[in-house]
């Protein structure tokens, strides 16, 4: 099929045509995003950075990393698509198919080898980490438990028009 197609090209060589292999941590591309400031100069709005992690095989293992600004700093790591899948949010190391690292001193989740999501926070001494389920007051709020045949197969769930929690087999 017949496609137009924007491609970027990293060799580790410096001269033209020649083509040396590119090796772990090589930026195989970068793309700058500008705006313009009060003093009328140009200011970093976005980057996106395609970093090779690991070495070349059949393909380069490569990472997508955006990092977005505010008023005053960059924001690292806001998203990224690593090599093997999984994605990370503020962390450029997901320890599991999505790690959202809030804040603290980065570590790895002991997932014991379940696969899922992480939600990781050690901010503070005493502060709590949690995931909030939010529904309408007069609906319900769940956990499902399931397989591919049955895709509820369990529950835990939150009634706000009773106030009531259950747990469902």
């Amino acid at each position: 099929t017949n496609r137009a197609y924007l491609a970027f090209r990293k060799s580790a060589s410096d001269t033209m045509s020649t083509l040396a292999r590119t090796g772990d941590g090589a930026y195989l591309a970068a793309f700058d995003f500008y705006g313009v400031d009060a003093g009328a100069a140009w200011a970093r709005g976005a980057l996106i950075n395609v970093k090779q992690d690991g070495a070349t095989s059949t393909y380069a293992p490569t990472n997508i990393i955006f990092t977005t600004y505010s008023a005053t700093a960059a924001n690292t790591n806001q998203l990224v698509l690593h090599n093997d899948g999984r994605i990370g949010i503020r962390t450029d190391a997901p320890n599991n198919d999505l790690h959202l690292f809030i804040s603290g001193t980065e570590g790895t989740a002991d997932t014991s080898g379940y696969r899922g999501i992480v939600i990781q926070y050690s901010g503070g001494t005493g502060q709590p980490c949690g995931l909030h389920i939010i529904s309408d007051a007069t609906g319900t709020g769940a956990i499902y438990f399931g397989d591919p045949s049955d895709m509820d197969a369990g529950a835990i769930a939150y009634g706000h028009t009773g106030d009531d929690l259950t747990f469902r087999t």
